[in-house]
């Protein structure tokens, strides 16, 4: 189990942007503006597993090929990442198309080679992130033991893209 810190704590408060915000994003993400925050933000569609409901929201992203990884803010009090154990289908909105996807957890105590990777691919497309978890090292090499030592303290969603290179070719996705 993720135990957290008042320092940790604190930290995951600073990493997310306030809820009134998120109608915003969603509705320039979704419009024909969406260059101006898809470089690094996308919409992520999932549903539900109690209440079937399909949930859009907003989140930030880093890409390493067919793969985007996903840190969650304040993991302890937001819950749409639970959707994803086990694996689960994803409709993402990214760089102004819609395609499918597959979602699912890196945590600790399942996946910590993958989870340091990740959170490593992640710091370096949001350096602010590092010193929200208190990553030291280069501004181009984070200190591995650093790297470690947060990954231990978050949860990430691994997101794997369906099909082809979102930069060439939209791809059609069915939630039904």
């Amino acid at each position: 189990m993720v135990t957290a810190t008042a320092r940790t704590g604190q930290a995951r408060r600073r990493m997310t942007a306030p809820r009134p915000i998120n109608p915003l994003v969603r509705a320039v993400l979704g419009s024909p503006l969406h260059p101006i925050l898809s470089h690094k933000l996308l919409l992520i569609t999932l549903r539900g597993r109690r209440t079937g409901r399909l949930h859009t929201l907003p989140v930030g992203y880093a890409q390493a090929g067919n793969t985007l990884y996903v840190l969650v803010g304040d993991y302890q009090t937001k819950t749409w990442w639970r959707n994803l154990q086990g694996g689960a289908p994803l409709q993402l909105r990214l760089r102004g198309r819609t395609m499918p996807a597959t979602g699912s957890l890196l945590r600790w105590e399942s996946d910590a080679e993958a989870l340091v990777t990740a959170l490593g691919h992640y710091v370096a497309l949001f350096p602010a992130v590092r010193r929200t978890l208190h990553i030291t090292g280069r501004p181009d090499a984070p200190d591995p033991e650093a790297l470690r030592t947060a990954a231990r303290e978050v949860i990430m969603v691994r997101i794997r893209l369906a099909g082809e290179d979102p930069t060439v070719g939209s791809v059609a996705c069915d939630h039904g």
